[in-house]
């Protein structure tokens, strides 16, 4: 049987390990002084809808929506002296694709990446204002899950 299906899901919340780090080309006073910044994803959050065609038991599906983070960067001169730090809640948009397989009437399997784009502005200002990173912060999401149906 071929069918089609529209659901929306609720708000799954993710803790992140997704963090990383470059080097800072022209630090403050000139030239380039062995700094880096690292930033840290605590966490991915999103609202959204999908659509998809069903074979049999099978579900293929497209996503879209809101995705929320919380994006914690950390400046660093030469090599490890702390400089400051900031965080900040950002709001972007999210979109993706996966599938999923029906076990039995109560299980199921999925798979699927997810891409979200956070644009905005995180001040590192603790302890002093030190600057401010501006743009587009995006991650790629790979997720599996096991689901069951109450």
């Amino acid at each position: 049987m071929r069918r089609s299906a529209t659901t929306i899901n609720g708000v799954p919340l993710s803790y992140s390990w997704a963090d990383g780090s470059s080097g800072i080309e022209i630090f403050p006073g000139g030239g380039d002084a062995g700094g880096h910044t690292d930033s840290e994803y605590t966490y991915l959050a999103s609202i959204t809808g999908r659509a998809g065609y069903a074979f049999d038991r099978t579900l293929l599906y497209a996503k879209g929506g809101i995705g929320f983070t919380r994006l914690e960067i950390t400046d660093f001169d030469n090599p490890a002296v702390f400089n400051a730090r900031g965080s900040k809640t950002l709001t972007g948009w999210t979109i993706g694709g996966g599938v999923e397989h029906a076990l039995n009437d109560k299980w199921s399997v999925k798979g699927e990446y997810q891409f979200y784009r956070f644009s905005g502005d995180v001040a590192v200002n603790d302890p002093a204002l030190f600057r401010t990173y501006e743009g587009d912060f995006d991650v790629h999401a790979v997720n599996i899950g096991l689901n069951y149906k109450f």
